[in-house]
């Protein structure tokens, strides 16, 4: 393996950030969104 990574390892990297990142987007969201409704 070259360092740095395979693009699967690098996008699968990525992909959990990505979901880490919507998940506590959306813990933040929710409450807002309920109170408003």
């Amino acid at each position: 393996m070259r360092r740095g990574g395979s693009p699967a390892a690098r996008g699968k990297r990525s992909l959990a950030r990505k979901s880490t990142a919507v998940s506590q987007a959306d813990q933040l969201m929710y409450p807002i969104c309920s109170s408003l409704n």
